[in-house]
């Protein structure tokens, strides 16, 4: 973080409301005397004012850098998700039905949708009028006129 500098020299607020005083005691008591120490109060007041709109405005330059350094972070963050992302695309062997496919168990993970899964699936096929169905459980219509079609 950039460091600010803090004046340590006296305000010029400070500076005038100590001669206004001087002035004052110089002068007799009476309202001329009381309108300087009024003065000097008022100028007293805005130098301490403006110390703290100094401090405000070494605030606000701390809370710009650290928002700057915070952005900053953000985006070393979200490049270093950005490669682990790419890095798990590519570290995957295979096709993308593949990858597709553990993606896609990865959000259902009680389906059985993965490629091996779906290669040892019988699949399912009609056969034509005919010709005897194929050998192994039947994947077709369960019931008697489904039957009845190859009982000839």
């Amino acid at each position: 973080m950039a460091h600010m500098q803090i004046s340590t020299e006296t305000s010029t607020w400070l500076l005038q409301a100590k001669e206004f005083l001087d002035e004052a005691r110089r002068l007799r008591p009476g309202p001329a005397r009381n309108e300087l120490g009024q003065v000097a109060k008022v100028l007293r007041e805005l130098a301490k004012l403006e110390a703290h709109l100094a401090v405000l405005f070494r605030d606000a330059a701390n809370l710009n850098l650290q928002l700057c350094e915070l952005k900053r972070l953000r985006d070393r963050v979200r490049q270093a998700q950005r490669t682990a992302r790419k890095s798990q695309r590519t570290n995957l062997t295979g096709t993308r039905e593949e990858w597709l496919a553990a993606r896609r168990h990865a959000k259902n993970p009680g389906e059985g949708d993965s490629p091996q899964a779906r290669s040892a699936r019988v699949p399912l096929t009609r056969s034509l009028r005919g010709h005897p169905p194929p050998p192994g459980p039947s994947r077709g219509r369960i019931g008697s006129h489904s039957r009845a079609r190859f009982t000839s």
